[in-house]
């Protein structure tokens, strides 16, 4: 029998994700990775996203997870110029045949993305997520208010950043 050894997850650097983003050839999965990093919503919301999610006049987007809890949350200005280019089908996020890319198509961009930056970690697009809550903790935002903004039910979830 052969043993595999798996190396754990790795966390990113402010730095690290920085060069990931801008090394993304995509650019609507470039957009994604920032949204993912800047808002902290989950890799599957952000890629479900619809174009009647956003609210370009409010600066607001809604967020609705998998189990259907929805939540609004402020697009900070250097995303919110970039969205209206993508609005042209139903999918912020769409690929040629118009459906939401998947999340394996935004891991392949992220891996890529990373060689181009000499990163050689093993990570998903989630940690973009965690840095962003992570941060939050380090900030001192109370677990209540975390817990609303990344849609998260159970307390116990929000006590691994800390």
């Amino acid at each position: 029998m052969t043993v595999y050894s798996i190396a754990p997850k790795a966390d990113l650097t402010a730095h690290e994700m920085c060069c990931i983003v801008r090394a993304c050839y995509h650019p609507q999965l470039q957009l994604a990775l920032e949204m993912i990093s800047q808002l902290g919503i989950h890799p599957s919301e952000c890629l479900r996203l619809k174009a009647t999610d956003i609210s370009i006049e409010l600066a607001l987007i809604t967020i609705t997870n998998a189990s259907g809890m929805v939540r609004i949350l402020p697009l900070p200005p250097a995303l919110l110029s970039r969205i209206p280019s993508f609005l042209s089908s139903n999918y912020l996020f769409s690929n040629k045949n118009g459906q939401p890319f998947s999340m394996r198509s935004l891991q392949l961009e992220a891996q890529k993305a990373s060689k181009r930056c000499s990163i050689h970690l093993r990570y998903g697009v989630c940690t973009f997520r965690h840095a962003f809550a992570e941060n939050l903790v380090k900030q001192g935002v109370s677990d209540e208010i975390i817990m609303d903004w990344l849609g998260i039910v159970h307390r116990k979830s929000v006590k691994r950043y800390h």
